[in-house]
């Protein structure tokens, strides 16, 4: 499992919103359980169950809070390496959640958010 911990300056809601607005271009689905945390997932778990690497499934958590009054936290802790799905679908789960991390840190750079990028495991 992945976790990274993105420092940015502003508020909480903003952050929050960056990140479920990458994670919905990835075509995940956000399900939010309180207004800091999620669980975001794209595929089908039964699918990557039954048919290995071929039907990717994929589960991201992700937490919001707050550190001070200048700066929040958006933390995102990735699923199991996918090995439901064998070899090929640790692979693509790999790939797919270095992707997001990318994604997230670039998107967070070009809006002037992004203090520091943290790989916590």
């Amino acid at each position: 499992m992945a976790e990274i911990d993105y420092v940015l300056t502003g508020d909480a809601t903003a952050g929050r919103d960056a990140a479920a607005r990458v994670l919905a271009a990835r075509k995940f689905n956000i399900t939010w359980t309180d207004n800091w945390t999620a669980t975001a997932t794209r595929g089908s778990k039964t699918k990557n169950l039954l048919l290995g690497g071929a039907a990717q499934y994929m589960e991201i958590k992700v937490t919001v809070s707050t550190i001070d009054a200048h700066h929040v936290s958006v933390r995102i802790l990735g699923a199991p390496a996918g090995w439901q799905g064998g070899l090929l679908g640790a692979s693509r789960t790999k790939k797919n959640f270095n992707g997001l991390r990318d994604e997230l840190e670039a998107d967070f750079r070009n809006a002037g958010t992004l203090v520091e990028m943290r790989v916590i495991s």
